[in-house]
């Protein structure tokens, strides 16, 4: 399936992967959040496809997030409104923020700001997406590569669990697909890529639909997957296993395809996907620049 050309987004540059999510009733349009050029405050865009827009006045270009820095990449996803969680500036803590279309907003109290989710930790950039009425977030241990689980309800955050043999040496990604939430992430201490979805209760493999997850044969990274849904399948971009070619592949409910390069498409940090308008939408950084390069492709086979 063929992606446009890459388009850098004037003015817009990233230390560390961005993040894409769709605004929904908060601001209908796509949203991305990512770190600074060489510092860990967090800005904040808004697109209709093509021109990325402040959010705050309306003009070309983005706007910088006041009081929340993050060590590592942020992570958004729409739940009644946009959600943003991230680590701390210099700590494990993960922090978690709303906006209401105007300003980012603690969910606990509504204020201005940020709230810290209480007990929970991560040494990399945790993943949330909506499932079941639920915002659920994935990360690694605060000093291990578990994998953990929890989920937000719009009053509080429940305890997080350790997803059961299921260990990563970078940051997972999740999604919803066929009304299932599907993680991928990196092996444990290899490049290979894993796949598992959740029932509701537990998470299974989806080739057998016993607990557990399924390596992707053929597949690897050398940096964190990611994961959308478009078109009636699911879509995964990756780096390659040794190389900042952007690969892509898709999986149609039982099998993934093979992972063809995107001609043309290279970056030396993970890809972020969304779905907007129709059409799946890439952000991702130069091959070897803090540049962020924006691409689509109609997310058809």
């Amino acid at each position: 399936m063929a992606w446009t050309g890459d388009v850098r987004i004037p003015g817009q540059q990233s230390k560390a992967p961005p993040a894409l999510a769709y605004g929904g009733s908060v601001g209908a349009q796509l949203h991305m959040v990512h770190l600074g050029d060489g510092s860990n405050d967090i800005w904040h865009s808004r697109s209709d496809g093509e021109t990325w827009f402040r959010p705050d006045t309306g003009e070309p270009g983005n706007s910088r997030i006041p009081g929340q820095q993050s060590k590592a990449s942020p992570a958004l996803a729409y739940y009644g409104g946009l959600h943003m969680v991230h680590l701390g500036d210099g700590s494990n803590d993960i922090w978690h923020s709303y906006f209401d279309g105007q300003t980012w907003r603690r969910p606990d109290t509504g204020e201005p700001g940020n709230s810290p989710i209480l007990g929970q930790q991560s040494k990399a950039a945790p993943a949330i997406f909506t499932n079941n009425g639920l915002l659920h977030m994935v990360h690694l241990g605060d000093s291990s590569n578990d994998i953990w689980h929890s989920t937000f309800d719009k009053t509080g955050w429940s305890p997080n669990v350790r997803i059961p043999g299921q260990q990563s040496k970078a940051s997972p990604a999740l999604t919803e697909y066929s009304g299932l939430l599907h993680m991928v992430h990196l092996g444990d201490s290899s490049n290979d890529i894993w796949h598992s979805y959740f029932d509701g209760q537990t998470w299974r493999r989806p080739d057998t639909g016993e607990p557990g997850n399924s390596r992707i044969l053929g597949q690897q990274s050398k940096a964190a997957p990611a994961i959308f849904q478009a078109g009636g399948l699911l879509h995964m971009v990756h780096l390659g296993d040794s190389s900042n070619d952007i690969r892509h592949s898709t999986f149609n409910g039982n099998n993934w395809s093979t992972d063809p390069p995107i001609p043309g498409h290279q970056s030396k940090v993970s890809p972020a996907l969304a779905l907007y308008n129709t059409r799946l939408h890439m952000v991702h950084l130069g091959d070897s620049s803090n540049d962020i390069w924006h691409s689509t492709s109609d997310g058809r086979s």
